[in-house]
C-alpha cells in the first residue's frame, strides 16, 4: 500500500508538473499570437508606406518624362532663336552696307 501511495503521489506530481508546463506554454502561444498580429500590422504599415511612395515615385517618373520633353522643346525654341538673331544680325549688316551703297550713290 505505502509503494502504491508513492506511485499515486509521483503521479500527482507529474501531473502538476505537465500542468505547469502546458501553461507555460499557453502562455507563449498567446505571446506568439500578439506578436504575430503586431508584425501583422506592421507589415500592413510597410506595405502601406510603400504604395504611397511606389505612387509618388510613378508621378516623379511622369513629371521627370514631362520635363523633358519640355527641354526638348525649349532647347529648340533657343535654336530657333540663335538662328533668327544670326539673320536680324545679318539683314543689319545688309541693311548698312545698303545705306552705305546709297550713301555713296547719293554722293556721286
Amino acid at each position: 500500500e505505502e509503494e502504491h501511495d508513492r506511485s499515486y503521489f509521483a503521479l500527482l506530481k507529474k501531473i502538476s508538473q505537465l500542468e505547469a508546463d502546458n501553461l507555460r506554454l499557453e502562455n507563449q502561444v498567446a505571446m506568439i499570437k500578439e506578436d504575430t498580429m503586431a508584425y501583422e500590422e506592421v507589415a500592413r504599415e510597410l506595405e502601406d508606406d510603400l504604395n504611397v511612395v511606389t505612387a509618388e515615385n510613378s508621378q516623379n517618373i511622369a513629371t521627370i518624362a514631362e520635363l523633358k520633353t519640355t527641354q526638348g522643346k525649349s532647347n529648340d525654341i533657343a535654336k530657333r532663336l540663335v538662328s533668327a538673331e544670326r539673320t536680324i544680325v545679318q539683314l543689319r549688316a545688309q541693311l548698312q552696307t545698303d545705306d552705305c551703297e546709297q550713301d555713296m550713290i547719293g554722293l556721286n
